[in-house]
């Protein structure tokens, strides 16, 4: 019998990305042109539409938030009243690591 490939996260991150229409991108700024990168990302938010994506994001968010409450030994993260999530990761905290 063989043993079966294993794959590492990072490489199903890549096999993910290469299969994936999105497109990543990392933002540089100097100081004090933060309001300014933010109102522009915004702004293509806007025009691309992402509102929807990001509310699609959000209910799956609320889900997994009403599946994992109550789990032993894991902490949700919440996101605080004063920052605007587009829900592209999930992160939870397992207790004791």
């Amino acid at each position: 019998m063989q043993e079966e490939e294993k794959i590492t996260a990072e490489e199903q991150l890549d096999q993910e990305q290469k299969t994936s229409d999105a497109n990543w991108y990392v933002v540089h700024t100097y100081s004090g042109y933060e309001n300014k990168v933010k109102a522009n990302i915004e702004k293509t938010i806007e025009n691309r539409h992402l509102e929807e994506e990001i509310a699609k994001r959000k209910q799956v968010s609320e889900r997994y938030d009403r599946r994992l409450s109550g789990v032993p030994g894991l902490r949700l993260n919440r996101v605080p009243e004063n920052v605007r999530a587009n829900y592209a990761y999930y992160p939870v905290v397992f207790d004791g690591y």
